[in-house]
């Protein structure tokens, strides 16, 4: 539950200092791993986590969990 707990933290973290939201990767990827693992419950709700709700698409599937993010979302915007 640790590690879980400390991904909580930053996608926290991430949020709350996301003033240029150059880390929206970051905190895309922390999300698609927290809902991976099949904790939602309290999971801070923002315009960020809407996004990438929306953008970031989690799938489980024999060969573990497959992540995907369009392409654009990947690049870094500019």
């Amino acid at each position: 539950m640790d590690n879980q707990k400390r991904l909580f933290n930053v996608l926290q973290k991430m949020q709350d200092d996301c003033s240029d939201c150059s880390s929206i990767q970051a905190v895309c990827l922390a999300y698609a791993m927290i809902k991976s693992v099949g904790i939602m419950n309290n999971i801070p709700t923002g315009s960020l986590l809407k996004f990438c709700e929306k953008n970031v698409e989690v799938k489980r599937s024999n060969n573990g969990v497959i992540i995907s993010v369009p392409e654009d979302l990947a690049s870094d915007g500019n």
